[in-house]
C-alpha cells in the first residue's frame, strides 16, 4: 500500500504532536499530500492537528493555536491507516527520487516547499478537501472587504522592508481600504477585520469609525469566513493568502512585499499598492 503522509511536526503521537507552524503553514504539506494521493492513488494519512504551543499563551493571543477543534476527528479506519503507515514499508520524502516509482511505503510531505505555487491548478480539489474536512463557523452576515492585520509574532519595521515577518503599517491599511472601496464602487464598504492583536490596538491604529471584528472560534473557520469577502486587504501572512486562494477573491498587497514568491500572481485579481 502507498501512503501519503503530511508530516506536521518532528514527533507525532496520533492524539497530539510536538509544536509546529501556524495553521496557514500546516495546510501546505496537508494539501500536497491530498494532491499526491489524487495523482498517484493510495491512502492519505489523515493528519494529527492537535499541538501545544507556549508562544500564543505568553503573548496573550485569543487563538492559542492548539488546533484541537479546527478539523473533523480521525475515523476508526483512518486510525488504522495511521498505525499501519508507521509499520509498513520504506518511508521517503516527496522530493526523494525513489518516491516517483514507489508503489508500497510512505511518502512524507514536509514543510512549506513552494507555498501556493505547488497548489496552483488544483484549486477545486483543495477547496473540496477544505470544505469536507475543516470545521467552519456559522455563515454570519455578508460583508464586502476582509482586512487581515497580523500583529502577534510579527515585528514592527519603520523602514517597511520586504521581510515576510514584518507588520504592515496602519497607514497602508487605511489606503488599501480606500482603494478596495474604489475598486468595488462602494462609498462605505462593510469591513470585517481579522487580527491576532488587540481589538483596541487595531481600532486606534486604523482610526476608523464602526469596525466589525471576526470572532470565529478557531483559525479554520476564520479562513473560511475570509474567503467569502468580495475583496481582501492582506497582511504578509499565509493566513490571508489562504482566504484569497480558497475564495478566488481580489487581493490588495503591500507593494514593498513580494507576494509572488509565495502566491502565483493573478493578473485580473491581484493589486499592489
Amino acid at each position: 500500500m502507498l501512503y501519503h503522509n503530511p508530516s506536521l511536526s518532528s514527533l507525532d503521537f496520533g492524539l497530539v504532536r510536538t509544536p509546529g507552524p501556524g495553521l496557514g503553514n500546516l495546510l501546505f504539506p496537508i494539501l500536497r499530500a491530498v494532491i499526491g494521493r489524487e495523482a498517484r492513488g493510495g491512502t492519505l494519512i489523515y493528519p494529527t492537528f492537535a499541538q501545544f504551543k507556549w508562544g500564543p499563551l505568553l503573548r496573550g493571543e485569543r487563538d492559542k493555536r492548539f488546533y484541537t477543534n479546527v478539523a473533523r476527528r480521525r475515523s476508526g479506519a483512518e486510525w488504522g491507516d495511521w498505525l499501519r503507515s508507521r509499520l509498513d514499508g520504506p518511508s521517503v520524502g516527496e522530493r526523494d527520487p525513489a518516491a516517483a516509482a514507489m508503489t508500497d511505503g510512505v511518502i512524507q510531505y514536509v514543510g512549506l516547499r513552494d507555498y501556493f505555487h505547488d497548489l496552483a491548478g488544483h484549486q477545486p480539489l483543495v477547496r473540496s478537501w477544505y470544505a469536507d474536512n475543516m470545521r467552519g463557523g456559522p455563515a454570519g452576515e455578508d460583508y464586502d472587504i476582509a482586512v487581515h492585520i497580523r500583529l502577534g509574532d510579527f515585528v514592527a519595521d519603520p523602514n517597511q522592508t520586504g521581510d515576510v515577518n514584518t507588520r504592515t503599517s496602519f497607514d497602508w491599511y487605511r489606503k488599501a481600504i480606500d482603494e478596495g472601496a474604489r475598486r468595488l464602487g462602494i462609498a462605505n464598504p462593510r469591513l470585517l477585520v481579522f487580527t491576532d492583536g488587540s481589538f483596541d490596538e487595531v481600532r486606534d491604529g486604523l482610526g476608523l469609525g464602526q469596525l466589525r471584528f471576526d470572532e470565529s472560534e478557531h483559525a479554520a473557520a476564520a479562513i473560511a469566513t475570509m474567503a467569502r469577502a468580495r475583496l481582501i486587504v492582506t497582511s504578509r501572512s499565509t493566513f490571508s493568502m489562504w482566504g484569497a486562494f480558497l475564495g478566488d477573491r481580489p487581493a490588495i498587497w503591500d507593494a514593498t512585499f513580494d507576494y509572488r514568491e509565495y502566491f502565483p500572481h493573478r493578473a485580473d485579481l491581484d493589486i499592489s499598492l
